[in-house]
């Protein structure tokens, strides 16, 4: 898996649907857009049903499961089609309210949120409190930048006070970049990656953290043999890598201008094999899409 020259470039997953029984699929990049399903997605995921096969959705989607599944009902992809709906925030709220472990014990219950409202569903069930300024905050909950086209500069004065105060940050989204439509945004683990540049302490949740593949070993009977499929080098290539899941990296997510791919497309084998030692993950399969 970690050897450059063994990966292989695939149209298709009908070329090696039959080595695995059950697929480990990411959301942003591969299934949509941030505004549309890409347009082979029902069809492959159809196929997928057909022969059998089990889907679960790993996403760093910094909010609970079911306001994704939400989401992709509005994009009209039927729940039929998939298991399960694994999520970073899902993982995070998880936390926030069973308090699993001496960390989150002595975090504290007020959160500073830097993100959007669309992250609200992480204080469900009072898992932790709002607080509304740095002071009187016990930790900070990191789930996205606040608006589009931001960058983590914007939130400098913030990250600089908050490691005075030396508040502890949990990070719901480790992704540094997302594609949206055809633009690049930052993400909240662009944050949290400066708040440790400063010297703060980040606590992160999702791929390719190992926790989260603990949770995705529990969806599937024992014997499976997963293969999983992502856009990401850093989280969906390297999570898969670090948890011995097979991989397929598919070319049309966030690295489509790194090897000068549209949607559909192969690229370079040379090209795939730069950026595999670049980010230390080598996938073992390239797909041009989420195509069957």
């Amino acid at each position: 898996m970690n050897n450059n020259s063994n990966i292989r470039l695939i149209s298709g997953l009908h070329e090696i649907v039959g080595l695995y029984d059950g697929f480990v699929i990411d959301l942003m990049g591969v299934v949509h857009n941030g505004v549309s399903l890409f347009p082979h997605v029902v069809e492959c995921l159809t196929a997928l049903k057909g022969r059998g096969k089990m889907v679960v959705f790993l996403s760093n989607a910094p909010r609970r499961s079911y306001t994704t599944q939400a989401r992709l009902d509005k994009l009209n992809l039927s729940q039929d089609l998939y298991h399960k709906i694994i999520t970073s925030g899902e993982k995070v709220h998880h936390n926030l309210k069973n308090r699993p472990d001496e960390w989150y014990q002595r975090l504290g219950t007020r959160a500073y949120h830097i993100g959007q409202d669309k992250d609200e569903s992480l204080f469900d069930e009072n898992a932790c409190e709002r607080a509304m300024g740095l002071e009187d905050a016990d930790f900070i909950l990191n789930t996205d930048l606040v608006s589009r086209g931001q960058t983590p500069r914007d939130f400098e004065e913030i990250l600089q006070k908050a490691q005075q105060l030396k508040l502890p940050m949990v990070c719901a989204n480790p992704d540094l970049v997302v594609q949206i439509k055809n633009s690049i945004e930052f993400c909240a683990g662009s944050i949290a990656k400066r708040y440790e540049e400063l010297g703060g302490e980040v606590c992160y949740h999702g791929k390719p953290y190992p926790s989260i593949y603990k949770w995705v070993e529990q969806a599937f009977p024992n014997h499976y043999r997963l293969l999983a499929i992502g856009d990401a080098f850093e989280t969906d290539i390297k999570g898969a890598q670090n948890a011995n899941i097979d991989s397929a990296f598919v070319t049309c997510g966030i690295h489509a201008q790194d090897l000068h791919v549209k949607y559909g497309q192969l690229p370079c084998k040379e090209d795939v094999e730069k950026l595999a030692h670049e980010h230390g993950a080598t996938p073992t399969y390239v797909l041009p899409g989420l195509i069957f």
